[in-house]
């Protein structure tokens, strides 16, 4: 049974994975996002870490889109959440949100 349990999860895992569009995006760069969601990525206000975390539900993410060092995270097509990539003074280059969040009642053409 334990067995069964833990095949059901990895499967499962590896479909909402295989789901996820990347556009522009490096790989390595993506799948390295995609684990780091998972413990939620650090929300700063400037070069100030806030101490909260944004926490998205990694198998929500329709769709990936990199542009340099700053990606757009599709959450359907009406939600978009930015993650930047960032090295700050004094700490290593990170994943790192503002807590930006842009929503609509129509699709983002991005997100399509």
């Amino acid at each position: 049974m334990k067995f069964f349990t833990l095949f059901f999860i990895t499967f499962m895992s590896s479909n909402t994975l295989a789901e996820v569009i990347f556009k522009g995006c490096e790989s390595l760069a993506c799948k390295q996002l995609l684990s780091e969601l998972e413990g939620g990525i650090p929300i700063y206000s400037g070069d100030i870490n806030t101490g909260s975390k944004l926490d998205l539900d990694v198998s929500a993410i329709s769709k990936i889109l990199q542009s340099g060092t700053s990606f757009q995270l599709c959450v359907g097509t009406t939600t978009i959440y930015k993650i930047n990539y960032a090295c700050i003074e004094n700490n290593p280059c990170r994943f790192i949100s503002d807590g930006s969040i842009s929503k609509s009642r129509t699709q983002f053409e991005a997100c399509l």
